[in-house]
């Protein structure tokens, strides 16, 4: 063993060229070319046998260095199928020495030795040979090139993934047997390159689902034992009633396709948080997230089997957890998958997946600012302010729900609502939808609607509904898009860098097809500025101050003049609104007539037909993702954020603090949500009939209730 190690650090003890530096990080972002590497296969080679075919690997559950602290040495190869095994990590420095411990100043390379199970065959997408492993997307900032290529040694059957400025100067030596038994025993990684394990299935064939070999007898890695994620993830009842094979294949679909895609869009589209998960510093956005999978016709769990809603997350200071910020995601299945009621067969709603898609975006928008934003969130405050609750810090709900809902297709979603705005009576008192929509319409909207089921749609301090526990619909998610979109508009106004620190470089690579007034992207960055401002200690009511000149003297005078008065947001809503209205008329008249409308979400160009950001692939040009990643834990995961790391954020009214022992101090976690937490919740068309009237004040439950009318 000794000898190995010798061997390998020999091998790399000449100077390398200089691959990335940590101190230079940020300026390699532009710079980045590609998000994996490409294996070419001799299909000549590859005997199919009695293998089971898997697509789309990408390296997960891989960490960034940080200062101090010691390397990543393990990477799990994930599956398109849920398959996943381990594969052995090594750092390397500038001066070709293995390093175990990342230090300030020092430039370092990992290497990664993958290899294929014996009973796998992996292919591309179009079914050839060859394949490309998507790598974490840090790695690729990191990067000067963000180039990854590979060298193979058929005889073991290892592939060296690197730098090509690390191939380019040693070379084929990476592939000698020395090398390759560095890895696997020098490191003590024997035990942890194990075969893949089920972690979802397909079930495309019939091919055995037992865990599956390890690569050759050279290796000989120890078999994992075998783990069940639909027992892991979902809820007895729902096993019961769904199946073990159905929600085998959604437990994958959820776990490894949609919610990953979602978490790379949000990140990409808000440049705050794209700087947020490359910061090597200190984590600013959550790793980890669990995963709860129920179904509201066989309740298990009272309080994890929400009725009515299609997914929520739900945040707490958990006390199983050291009272840690912590958090997961419930998703029902009831709207998803019908039972015949004779028959009992199960089968899949495909036009429902939409649904789905769009509710998960939602969801991770606010796991997204309950790290980014986590003092207006909870409403953590400085104790200075003796006579302060929480409640006085926490943003208000439409500012929660509303920028939620700018990033789903909301206005496919909530139609119902939106055509309401352009709806009056007929000579005869009866119902009569307007062609567009006016200035009038929108303001006998805003002042008289109040829906059974919605509420009304003021966000008025002054309405009695403001904080009803269901009657909000209307207010939350609705006014509350367009208000959001409002104060993007507003704060893209603002001549000023600071409030829209990433305009400038990115306005001319947006531009999109969407109208100059109201480009999608431009509403990303003006809301992410409200975002950053946020998270830099800045409050919110000194933001809507500064957006609108004066006109607003905090959050609560904005609310109350919303819609109400002649200071802009009338015309600015009704243009908008009359905008999507249009590209309805036009997709629809593309569509020969049948119904397309627009979509509303701030994450895709308004004119596109799409009705969701989600694909129901991981496309190829997705890196894979680090950042609230699915453990195998079905209840609350803690944040990776640091509480303290919080207190420098804004909420409503205060400035972030930079604490310390004797100076400034802040509420104590259990004081900021006073019981369980917060729970935000896209619903499904079924209004709940066992909302508890004190839960919103007891669990600070935020729920969303429509009806079976806007079934999309």
């Amino acid at each position: 063993m000794k000898q190995f190690r010798n061997y390998f650090l020999r091998l790399f003890s000449t100077a390398f060229v200089c691959l990335f530096a940590f101190t230079n990080f940020f300026s390699f972002v532009s710079n980045a070319q590609t998000a994996g590497v490409e294996i070419v296969k001799d299909a000549s080679t590859v005997k199919a046998a009695g293998k089971r075919t898997l697509t789309g690997p990408c390296i997960t559950n891989f960490d960034a260095p940080a200062f101090n602290e010691p390397f990543d040495n393990i990477a799990t190869i994930q599956t398109n199928e849920g398959y996943h095994w381990d594969i052995p990590v090594i750092w390397v420095d500038e001066k070709g020495c293995v390093s175990t411990t990342c230090l300030r100043g020092i430039s370092y390379a990992p290497v990664f030795a993958f290899y294929v199970p014996e009973n796998v065959i992996l292919k591309g997408d179009n079914g050839s040979t060859n394949f490309y492993i998507k790598m974490p997307e840090f790695l690729t900032t990191l990067y000067k090139d963000a180039t990854f290529l590979s060298v193979s040694n058929p005889s073991t059957k290892i592939t060296f993934i690197t730098t090509s400025s690390i191939v380019d100067f040693v070379g084929e030596t990476f592939t000698t047997p020395a090398v390759e038994a560095a890895l696997f025993t020098s490191y003590n990684l024997s035990g942890t390159a194990s075969a893949p394990v089920i972690s979802g299935s397909s079930n495309s064939d019939d091919q055995d689902q037992t865990a599956l070999a390890a690569p050759s007898d050279n290796a000989a890695p120890t078999p994992a034992p075998e783990k069940d994620l639909v027992e892991i993830h979902c809820s007895e009842g729902a096993i019961e009633l769904i199946g073990k094979e159905n929600l085998s294949w959604f437990t994958n679909l959820v776990k490894n396709v949609i919610e990953p895609q979602a978490v790379y869009i949000l990140t990409k589209a808000f440049p705050s948080y794209t700087a947020a998960a490359n910061n090597t510093e200190k984590d600013e956005l959550g790793r980890y997230i669990g995963l709860y999978i129920y179904d509201q016709r066989n309740i298990v769990d009272k309080d994890k089997d929400v009725e009515g809603a299609l997914a929520y997350v739900w945040e707490d200071y958990d006390t199983a957890n050291d009272s840690k910020f912590s958090y997961y995601m419930g998703v029902n299945t009831h709207n998803l998958y019908s039972i015949d009621d004779n028959t009992h067969e199960v089968s899949f709603d495909e036009n429902e997946l939409y649904n789905l898609h769009n509710t998960i975006v939602h969801e991770l928008m606010h796991a997204f600012m309950d790290d980014y934003n986590r003092v207006g969130m909870t409403g953590t405050y400085p104790l200075q302010y003796t006579d302060a609750t929480y409640k006085d810090n926490m943003f208000p709900i439409w500012f929660v729900e509303g920028s939620a809902s700018a990033v789903e297709n909301v206005y496919e979603y909530r139609n119902e609502i939106f055509e309401a705005m352009r709806t009056d009576t007929d000579e005869n008192d009866k119902p009569r939808v307007n062609d567009t929509y006016t200035d009038d319409l929108l303001l006998s909207f805003y002042a008289n609607y109040n829906d059974p089921d919605y509420g009304g749609a003021s966000i008025s301090t002054k309405k009695p509904d403001y904080e009803h526990e269901t009657l909000n619909t209307a207010s939350r998610y609705v006014t509350g898009y367009l208000a959001c979109l409002y104060l993007s508009k507003l704060a893209l106004e603002v001549d000023n860098d600071a409030y829209v620190p990433y305009y400038n470089s990115v306005k001319e690579d947006f531009s999109g097809t969407d109208s100059p007034e109201f480009n999608s992207y431009l509403f990303c960055l003006g809301f992410d500025s409200i975002l950053y401002n946020l998270h830099e200690g800045k409050p919110l009511d000194t933001i809507v101050n500064e957006i609108s000149g004066g006109t607003y003297t905090n959050t609560a005078a904005f609310q109350n003049a919303f819609l109400t008065e002649n200071d802009g947001s009338v015309e600015f809503c009704v243009d908008y609104l009359n905008y999507l209205n249009d590209i309805t008329n036009d997709l629809t008249e593309r569509n020969n007539g049948e119904i397309t409308i627009a979509n509303g979400s701030i994450l895709l160009p308004f004119d596109t037909e799409s009705r969701s950001p989600i694909e129901n692939e991981i496309p190829s040009s997705m890196p894979a993702q680090s950042n609230y990643i699915f453990t195998e834990n079905n209840y609350f995961e803690p944040s990776t954020v640091e509480e303290i790391d919080t207190y420098d954020q804004a909420g409503l009214k205060w400035p972030g603090i930079v604490y310390t022992e004797n100076d400034n101090e802040v509420s104590e976690p259990e004081d900021t949500n006073e019981s369980k937490g917060a729970m935000a919740a896209k619903t499904t068309e079924v209004p709940s009939d066992n909302v508890e009237t004190d839960k919103p004040d007891d669990a600070d439950i935020v729920e969303e209730i429509t009806t079976d009318d806007n079934d999309n």
